[in-house]
C-alpha cells in the first residue's frame, strides 16, 4: 500500500471531497495532518464523517520527562533530573530535536549517567529562550567569567554571532526598561504621597 501525507486539509467543497474519497485507489491511504480543522467547511465535514481520526497531543511536563528518560534507558543509560531540565532550557520542547540530542548524548557518554555538564558541553542551543535563561542565570550569580566562557562555548558550537549579539542587546534593553519602570513607579509613589500630604494640609485649613 502507498501512504500519502497531506499537510493541512484543502478547502474543497463537499462534492469535491466526496469525489476524491470515492475515486482514491484502494491501495492508497490518505493521511491529512491538521491541527484544528475548520468544521464549518463542507469538505471538512465529509472528511471527518468518513475518516479515522487520531490525535497526537504534544507531551508536556511529567509525560515529556518520562519520554526523555526512556531514550537513554533504551541504551542502558540514566539521565539526571538537572540534565533533563538543562536540555529543555537549551533545546526547547520540540520532541524531534530532543530525540536527536538525546541520541547524541547516548553516544557521547557511552555508559553510566548523563549529567548537566554533558548537556552544556554537547547540546546545540536551538532555543533562544534557553540560551537567554542560562545566560541570565550565570549573570545573576555575578560571575562574568563563567558567562563569557558560556558565550565562547556557544560560538565554538556554531552559534550565529549576530543572533547572540542581538540576544545580549535584548537582555540589556530589558534590564534598562525594567530599571526605568521601577524608577517611574518610585517617582509616582513619591508624587502620590506628596499630593496626599498637601490634600491633608488643605483639609486641615
Amino acid at each position: 500500500r502507498r501512504l500519502v501525507f497531506i499537510r493541512g486539509i484543502p478547502c474543497f467543497s463537499r462534492e469535491e471531497m466526496e469525489t476524491i474519497l470515492v475515486h482514491s485507489h484502494p491501495d492508497v491511504i490518505l493521511v491529512f495532518v491538521a491541527g484544528a480543522p475548520d468544521r464549518r467547511l463542507g469538505g471538512v465535514k465529509v472528511l471527518l464523517q468518513q475518516a479515522t481520526i487520531r490525535q497526537f497531543p504534544l507531551l508536556r511536563g511529567v509525560k515529556l520527562m518520562e519520554w526523555m528518560r526512556s531514550i537513554p534507558a533504551a541504551a542502558g543509560l540514566t539521565i539526571e533530573e538537572d540534565a533533563l531540565h538543562s536540555l529543555i532550557e537549551c533545546i526547547g520542547e520540540d520532541q524531534e530535536v530532543l530525540y536527536h540530542e538525546l541520541k547524541k548524548l547516548n553516544l557521547f557518554v557511552g555508559t553510566g549517567t548523563i549529567g548537566r555538564h554533558h548537556v552544556w558541553a554537547l547540546a546545540v542551543a536551538n532555543s533562544a529562550d534557553g540560551m537567554i535563561w542560562h545566560l541570565l542565570e550565570l549573570i545573576g550569580r555575578r560571575d562574568p567569567r563563567k558567562a563569557l566562557v558560556y558565550i565562547q562555548e556557544l560560538l565554538e558550537r556554531g552559534e550565529d554571532p549576530f543572533r547572540l549579539w542581538n540576544t545580549l542587546l535584548w537582555m540589556l534593553r530589558t534590564v534598562v526598561q525594567e530599571a526605568m519602570l521601577l524608577a517611574e513607579r518610585q517617582s509616582l509613589t513619591v508624587a502620590r504621597s506628596t499630593n496626599i500630604l498637601r490634600l491633608r494640609e488643605v483639609l486641615c485649613l
